[in-house]
């Protein structure tokens, strides 16, 4: 045994197996379900339906069923970095977890803008999501708080998105129910009847596909904490089942909500979901039902950064092992027993990202920014995710009667793979598409220029320490 698989096994030996089956499915329902994302894909019009349809059956599904069968075949700390290792080598897995981690570090920031705009109406004071002081400070504070609560242990920490969990389910409810009432006694703003054929040629609306597919990303997210649940072979096979009907649920019903409340052109990306609930809650002549349904989702929304946190953070921990990354990364705290120096790290560059992401644009020309850089980088690991899977199958890795194969032989696994590269590969050439407003240089700067300069580091990283495993 290597002293690199030594060093992760030890390391994984010191965490606390606190994460049930509950546990699992409510992390994976806050983490995957983004309110944020049913703007973007409300911004399609009615054809948005039909593209989650798409989007479900070339990413989701496939996804799961990756996850399912890679974790059955090893299900310790590391999951998708170390799939990836194991697959194609320590280069590749670098790349893979570097590429991870940077997007967490980028996505945070979209995260909380929404966050923040849902506050803003939650507070009954909209004009606040246009200003910087208050999405600042609110963004500063939210994410120093999640970050001091799991530096405090995951048997703590877990309550906050499980119960952003539950305020997730309570919305969907709320929404779905009050436009329904709403279009049954005013009429839907949209048209579905005849009008759910997508446009591929509509600029906006491929985006629109690129930024809900990012919307369906998570899956890998529980196998990163894989020693820290009890039986991760069983719980985590279950949990993507039981999580994915929520997930699936809130997303057809939550659009079509938005659309029924707003037509296609009404909807902005940050602040679609809050405007279209204060509509609603007008018609119905109760004002303050769209206030607390705001606020219930900036609620939801620390849950879904929390979760995010808390898996996300497990990424630079084990690759900090591995050395690969500073040493201090991969070290625990002596007595809540979490990487301590990988939170505080997150905490600190998720800071500066929001302040430099509000800085030289309007709140919205940011969080595209961000959201497209975000998109692209997370895509990357998951190009890899779907070609480490008929490898790691070839390899016979962590073969045995437990493994949880992908349906179909060789045929289904090729159908897997296939539609997984095939629709990840299509969401970065999209993502990469400039937005039809806003200045299209300043937009290829910040999202090309980024994710260029973070994967440079990331390489003089690799380079620079390669040798440090044997060394150690």
């Amino acid at each position: 045994m290597s002293q690199t698989q030594n060093a992760q096994e030890n390391a994984a030996s010191a965490l606390p197996r606190v994460l049930g089956l509950r546990d699992v499915v409510l992390l994976y329902a806050v983490a995957i379900v983004g309110p944020q994302w049913l703007s973007t894909a409300a911004q399609a019009g009615a054809p948005s339906l039909a593209l989650w349809v798409l989007a479900l059956l070339a990413f989701f599904v496939p996804c799961g069923f990756a996850v399912m069968e890679m974790n059955s075949r090893y299900a310790g700390e590391g999951g998708l970095y170390v799939w990836v290792k194991q697959a194609f080598g320590d280069f590749h897995g670098f790349i893979c977890g570097w590429s991870y981690v940077i997007s967490n570090f980028v996505f945070f920031p979209t995260l909380l803008l929404f966050l923040t705009a849902a506050a803003a109406y939650g507070i009954a004071a909209p004009g606040l999501k246009d200003d910087y002081t208050f999405n600042a400070a609110l963004s500063v504070s939210v994410i120093w708080f999640v970050v001091v609560a799991n530096i405090l242990g995951l048997a703590r920490a877990k309550w906050i998105p499980n119960a952003g969990a539950v305020v997730v389910v309570a919305v969907l409810v709320i929404l779905a129910l009050s436009a329904l009432v709403s279009a049954l006694r005013f009429g839907s703003a949209t048209t579905f009847a005849g009008a759910l054929l997508p446009d591929l040629s509509d600029g906006t609306l491929v985006k629109a596909f690129a930024t809900m597919m990012f919307g369906l990303v998570g899956y890998e997210l529980a196998p990163l904490m894989g020693a820290e649940i009890r039986e991760p072979r069983r719980v985590i096979p279950r949990a993507i089942v039981l999580s994915g009907v929520v997930i699936v649920a809130f997303y057809l019903v939550g659009t079509w909500a938005l659309l029924a409340a707003l037509p296609r052109a009404q909807i902005d990306a940050l602040s679609g979901v809050p405007e279209a609930i204060a509509t609603i809650a007008g018609r119905l002549g109760a004002p303050a039902l769209g206030t607390l349904l705001s606020a219930l989702i900036a609620v939801a929304s620390i849950g879904g950064l929390a979760a995010w946190v808390t898996g996300g953070v497990r990424m630079p921990y084990v690759v900090g092992v591995d050395r690969y990354l500073p040493a201090a990364l991969g070290r625990l705290h002596p007595r809540w027993h979490t990487p301590v120096i990988a939170f505080v790290v997150t905490g600190v560059i998720t800071t500066v990202l929001v302040l430099v992401a509000l800085a030289g644009s309007t709140i919205g020309e940011a969080y595209q920014a961000v959201v497209d850089m975000t998109i692209i980088l997370t895509f990357i690991p998951l190009v890899y995710l779907f070609a480490a899977l008929p490898v790691l199958r070839a390899k016979r890795v962590g073969e045995s009667d437990e493994v949880l194969r992908v349906p179909g032989g060789t045929v289904g696994i090729a159908l897997v793979t296939i539609l997984g590269v095939g629709s990840t590969l299509l969401s970065i050439v999209f993502a990469l598409m400039p937005p039809e407003h806003g200045y299209v240089p300043m937009f290829y700067a910040k999202v090309i220029a980024g994710c260029v300069l973070f994967l440079g580091i990331g390489l003089g990283f690799y380079y620079t320490r390669q040798n440090a495993p044997a060394a150690a």
